[in-house]
């Protein structure tokens, strides 16, 4: 049993080649053998008998690890395969664990605790372990640990819910995350809030507003709920929507930077970030120097802000968009929203707004079974009535008619 947790030489000769030798896994592990789980409890001398298994994975503190100093890959693999080592014997003195996989990252333990422990085992057995670990390497240390189950057929479930709790530390740096109950329901987000809280972000760039970089930023708040646990969800979701802004701002005209060059910048900062807080400052900051560089245009606010109006009409046609609905939209007082449109197209708002619905009810009418009903709701009307007068107000004849005559057609 001594050798099964001593450091294993060969890792230690396979440096010179590589770090994907160094580690008996370098991934989460896919389709564990159950036969096999069981094989390793006995091997480990552990009766699961009275005890719930929860499992733990301790690597060092992701915002300390960038501090480390890795200049020499191989001293510091071999400290890495060390603490991994101590951590292998802690649990298995005390007859309660055994590791499930390792990486350069982390180590996962398969760990057996007494029932009667099952509120106080996280401070009085885990944090004991990174006390020691932090006095004896002087690094810091953090602890995901996952579900508690009570059968081994389940162990599947409390490996992968202690990675997912150990990469939670992005979201929440403290020194341990138990994966409970309220984290695994956490309500996410929306994804219609995150396309709301992007439009009126994008919206406060057009106007000028002066707490633009803050509404920009605010956005990832959104993508934090939808994304609470997946580090490298929120970070690809955070290049998708910086990216989605630098290319409408190019639309608009309003950013002559090279799209591509910026955006691998960012990414090269926002890739190694080891918490939200810094992400949060990063994107921060990215915005705070990108805003001025826009404002230098020479694009008339009004005309980008209608423009926009126009775009978002266009997608929700279908829906109770009023004029006083666009005005606030566009930050406007309706009068003021009213003055502006017709200045900037020529036409009211309102017969802009019929135009649009009009052209895809000629569509439904043309190509659909729909009753008038029916493409009345489709086209944005809740009254079939109001829909008939408006379309007979635009085509001269009534939509059935238009339908009749298309058909002998």
């Amino acid at each position: 049993m001594e050798k099964q947790v001593s450091i294993n030489t060969k890792n230690l000769l396979d440096l010179q080649f590589g770090a994907d030798k160094a580690f008996r896994k370098t991934n989460l592990p896919a389709g564990y053998d159950p036969a096999d789980f069981e094989r390793q409890i006995r091997q480990a001398g552990i009766d699961p008998a009275g005890r719930f298994i929860a499992s733990v994975c301790i690597g060092i503190r992701p915002d300390f690890d960038k501090k480390c100093d890795k200049k020499d890959f191989r001293e510091f693999t071999r400290k890495i395969l060390s603490i991994y080592n101590d951590i292998r014997n802690y649990f298995f003195e005390q007859n309660c664990g055994f590791e499930t996989f390792c990486n350069e990252e982390v180590i996962c333990m398969a760990c057996f605790f007494e029932k009667m422990d099952s509120e106080a085992f996280a401070e009085t057995i885990i944090q004991p372990l990174l006390q020691e670990l932090e006095k004896r390497y002087e690094l810091l240390f953090f602890a995901g640990i996952g579900t508690a189950v009570d059968e081994p057929e389940r162990f599947e479930e409390t490996i992968d819910s202690a990675y997912r709790a150990y990469q939670s530390y992005f979201f929440n740096p403290t020194q341990m995350i138990v994966l409970n109950k309220e984290a695994r329901e956490r309500r996410y987000a929306a994804i219609d809030e995150y396309f709301q809280a992007l439009e009126s972000a994008f919206r406060s760039v057009l106007i000028h507003d002066p707490e633009a970089a803050e509404k920009l930023t605010s956005v990832l708040d959104v993508l934090y709920d939808f994304h609470y646990g997946n580090r490298q969800a929120m970070i690809m979701h955070t290049m998708e929507y910086t990216g989605c802004i630098a290319m409408r701002l190019k639309q608009y005209r309003l950013l002559e930077l090279d799209f591509f060059e910026m955006q691998n910048k960012l990414q090269a900062r926002v890739c190694h970030t080891a918490t939200y807080q810094e992400l949060r400052e990063i994107i921060y900051k990215h915005f705070e120097r990108l805003l001025p560089l826009v404002y230098m245009s020479d694009r008339p606010k009004a005309k980008l802000v209608i423009e926009q109006v126009k775009e978002y009409t266009r997608e929700h046609y279908m829906d109770n968009i009023t004029v006083e609905y666009m005005a606030e939209f566009a930050h406007f007082s309706t009068d003021y929203f009213s003055h502006l449109f017709k200045n900037e197209t020529g036409t009211t708002y309102k017969v802009f707004l019929t135009q649009i619905r009009m052209k895809h009810a000629v569509e439904l009418l043309r190509n659909t079974e729909y009753r008038v009903a029916e493409i009345s709701d489709k086209v944005g009307y809740n009254n079939p009535r109001a829909f008939c007068d408006a379309f007979k107000q635009v085509y001269s004849i009534s939509p059935m008619e238009y339908r009749r005559i298309h058909r002998k057609k």
